[in-house]
């Protein structure tokens, strides 16, 4: 027997037994739709004190049942619990999320998504923590935490780009007499440059990805994605998912809050960026070619000898 649940916000569930063995299912729903084969189909049941009873003839039969009800999701959502009188098997529950929600938590069966994202906010965390004690750059625990947050909506490339370039302009102004004495020192300031300029195209590309963007929650496992959770169960009871979301518009909002924040540090970066680009000397100017000194055009003259008179 295969059942199929729907439920707002679109929820699939999916029951293998044998409906031999099921007669009362306690369905919590509002309307159940029974589609059994070929025989019954389209055909309304009506649940009863909590109960659906279901018509069912000798053998192995299949019955789809489409559930649907009038709440839709918030804070915690969870999915209908579903008696069947008997341990289910190869049970497997389905949820696609609506785009106006910002997925937070998730508990269910074991075998299912995982959202990743938390995970690498707390290293995120802790490396932002540990960077702001050690000083490599104008900017405290706090402010390395705030944009580690951000730049996990973006990829990982342009996140250790925008890194590097401040610990580059951190190593530029703390050794910036010792530079100046190199011969590559014009060579260092273009690539700083160029650098800089990368680096603000992508603070750029992560605001725009932020606030335009849906929340990348990296949710993964069990051929889970972002809008569609996938979780799988053999055997026992059949399993209940609770969801914790908020509307999108908070995501937006906080997003905006970063944006600003963001956009206000980056001036009184930009200063420290250019004090530190000029710590130094801004440009190595190439010595002056020494001038040949010209030669001396006075000959020597040797003293004459006066001619001996003859006899």
């Amino acid at each position: 027997m295969t059942s199929t649940t729907k439920l707002f916000p679109r929820a699939y569930f999916l029951v293998f037994a044998l409906i031999g063995l099921i007669t009362q299912p306690v369905l919590r729903a509002d309307t159940v739709v029974l589609k059994n084969g070929d025989r019954l189909t389209g055909t309304a049941v009506k649940l009863e004190g909590g109960k659906l009873k279901l018509p069912i003839s000798p053998g192995a039969q299949q019955v789809n049942l489409t559930l649907r009800s009038n709440t839709g999701m918030d804070l915690a959502y969870r999915t209908p619990q579903i008696v069947l009188g008997l341990p289910g098997l190869n049970e497997h529950v389905r949820i696609e999320l609506p785009r106006d929600r910002w997925l937070l938590w998730f508990h269910g069966p074991r075998l299912g998504p995982a959202i990743l994202l938390w995970g690498v906010v707390l290293v995120l965390s802790l490396i932002g923590y540990a960077l702001g004690k050690t000083r490599a750059a104008p900017l405290a625990s706090w402010q390395w935490i705030l944009l580690f947050l951000g730049l996990t909506q973006t990829e990982v490339l342009s996140g250790a780009i925008i890194v590097a370039w401040l610990f580059a302009l951190a190593a530029r102004e703390r050794l910036g007499a010792r530079l100046a004495e190199s011969k590559w020192f014009n060579l260092m300031q273009v690539a700083l440059a160029a650098l800089t300029v990368l680096a603000l195209l992508l603070l750029l590309d992560a605001v725009k990805t932020t606030l335009l963007g849906a929340p990348q929650m990296q949710i993964a496992g069990n051929g889970s994605g972002a809008l569609s959770l996938h979780w799988y169960q053999d055997r026992g009871e059949f399993p209940v998912v609770t969801l914790f979301s908020l509307p999108l518009l908070i995501w937006r909002s906080l997003m905006l809050a970063w944006a600003l924040w963001l956009a206000w540090s980056l001036i009184a970066w930009l200063r420290w960026a250019w004090t530190a680009y000029n710590s130094g000397g801004l440009w190595r100017k190439k010595p002056p070619k020494s001038k040949p000194q010209p030669a001396d055009d006075t000959a020597a003259t040797a003293p004459q000898t006066p001619p001996t008179p003859g006899p």
